[in-house]
């Protein structure tokens, strides 16, 4: 039997009082679909001579942002329609969880702050959160393949 004296008792956790818990969940979002991974050689197809961009799938994004020269878009793409309602899903789906967003860190890839803006877009709350964007989350290994060195002499 168990004693009904305070010191032998354990306290009730704060979820079992009725509290909401403090803690802080760290949500792990990759982009969604970019358009260099549904076709690598997306750039020399959609861009004509003249810098000007068309659209050629249903796939691509309609719009896109102006750059000074398609060659910006090689390391740096953007979503596909599939990859922004993907993203917009995710945001939908983290609603109806209930999932509270305080703040998100995006990498500076277009693509990851276009997923993070369709998420908050669809997140519906009260105060939106902000999108901090955090130098080191870039994916280095993206510019691994640009690299030509022989590391076998180093």
């Amino acid at each position: 039997m168990m004693s009904t004296e305070a010191g032998n008792l354990m306290p009730l956790s704060s979820r079992a009082r009725g509290e909401m818990p403090s803690v802080r969940r760290i949500y792990l979002i990759r982009n969604g679909e970019s358009c260099d991974r549904l076709c690598p050689e997306w750039r020399h197809k959609v861009f004509r001579d003249d810098g000007i961009y068309r659209c050629i799938d249903l796939n691509q994004p309609s719009k896109i942002i102006a750059r000074s020269s398609p060659d910006l878009f090689r390391n740096d793409t953007p979503l596909t329609q599939i990859g922004s309602v993907s993203s917009q899903l995710l945001g939908r789906g983290m609603l109806m969880k209930s999932a509270g967003v305080h703040t998100i860190y995006s990498s500076p890839a277009f693509r990851c702050i276009q997923t993070a803006s369709a998420i908050i877009g669809n997140l519906n709350m009260k105060k939106t959160p902000k999108i901090f964007v955090e130098p080191s989350l870039i994916d280095p290994l993206s510019f691994y393949s640009q690299v030509k060195t022989d590391y076998r002499h180093i």
